[in-house]
């Protein structure tokens, strides 16, 4: 069974390229696969109007299990760079998740094995 989530990761204010992390938990589930798409971004500097060099935008989804169970983690990593690359930016990324879901459920003591897709 696949079942699809969206979400937006949020970024404040700051310089360099940064990378949040999101969880999304699918309790007594197994996750046998995961794929991330991007659904839409802004991303605009905090102190008025800049030069641009470089935007980056970049997805990643991976397998994880914690005390609250089995889910994954969506990281968005979110890059605004004039020729400094010193002024700070925000922005948010929306995302589609994809995850396959194991059609038993999970044994909880059951080994898992990470799984990670990158959308670049």
């Amino acid at each position: 069974m696949v079942v699809i989530r969206t979400g937006r990761i949020e970024f404040q204010s700051g310089t360099g390229s940064r990378t949040y992390t999101q969880m999304v938990y699918f309790p007594g589930q197994l996750i046998q696969h995961c794929s991330v798409g991007l659904n839409g971004y802004r991303v605009a500097y905090s102190s008025g109007d800049h030069e641009l060099r470089t935007i980056e935008v970049d997805l990643d989804c991976s397998q994880q299990k914690s005390e609250f169970g089995f889910g994954v983690a969506v990281a968005a990593t979110l890059l605004l760079r004039d020729k400094n690359g010193d002024d700070p930016f925000e922005g948010w990324v929306d995302y589609v998740l994809f995850v396959e879901l194991h059609p038993q459920p999970a044994n909880l003591d059951a080994k898992t094995v990470n799984v990670s897709v990158v959308i670049r």
